[in-house]
């Protein structure tokens, strides 16, 4: 069953991950999307420890299921996963989910993880395996695992904010008498902003970190396959 699966993988850690509705394109029954939670593997006590560099051994993964069943859809962890997990901090924060098309389908997940750092899920297309992949990479490097005051920790949901910058862009040109003039143009330039805050719940009194809220601007604003020809180094 279900429980089975996760016990192979070896990573559900404490449940502090709250389950996040949505609909995914592996769900679809004739014709008809049936709902899908997202959920974190959980909390590793490990990161109870002062060794900041210590790996979890629990934790490292998203899941994706029925939400009526409860039957596996999609996974991502180190080992046995849908797609492969290469970070080593447990991920406790609910998910956050985006339908970049809005077709209705999650199509994109951000998750913080408790080494700080920041991870972007791509899911294109309908066969994550032997078709299209669902790819995850590293969107951003917070914390460290040797500074306490950096020892930033990510427990919470992400914000996500679909926007743009507006541009100012000056250029010089020669006009008809051979004369330089400066010309300036605006454009809109669209993002995504993933807004998230650190800190450390399971030690909700301690004073010997910086917490920080944190605004990262992802310019890759269409969902797609990264592999490591294409995943922009962070």
């Amino acid at each position: 069953g279900l429980g089975d699966v996760y016990k192979r993988q070896g990573e559900l850690g404490q449940s502090w991950s709250q389950p996040k509705i949505g609909y995914s394109k592996l769900n679809i029954v004739n014709d008809v999307a049936l709902p899908v939670l997202f959920f974190g593997g959980g909390y590793d006590t490990t990161k109870d420890g002062t060794d900041l560099s210590a790996p979890d051994t629990k934790g490292r993964a998203i899941y994706m299921v029925d939400a009526a069943s409860g039957a596996l859809k999609w996974s991502m962890a180190p080992t046995g996963g849908t797609t492969t997990f290469s970070g080593n901090d447990s991920i406790p924060s609910s998910i956050a989910t985006l339908d970049s098309d809005g077709d209705g389908m999650v199509d994109r997940l951000y998750t913080g993880d408790t080494g700080g750092n920041v991870w972007r899920v791509d899911m294109p297309g309908y066969a994550p395996n032997g078709g299209t992949p669902w790819t995850v990479f590293k969107l951003a490097e917070l914390g460290s695992d040797v500074s306490n005051a950096l020892d930033n920790r990510f427990f919470d949901e992400a914000t996500i904010v679909r926007t743009f910058i507006k541009e100012t862009i000056e250029t010089t040109v020669v006009d008809e008498f051979g004369n330089p003039k400066k010309e300036k143009r605006t454009q809109e330039i669209p993002y995504d902003a993933v807004l998230v805050g650190s800190g450390d719940r399971s030690n909700p009194l301690g004073t010997d970190t910086d917490d920080t809220m944190f605004m990262i601007k992802d310019k890759y604003i269409q969902t797609q396959s990264f592999t490591a020809f294409t995943t922009p180094a962070i």
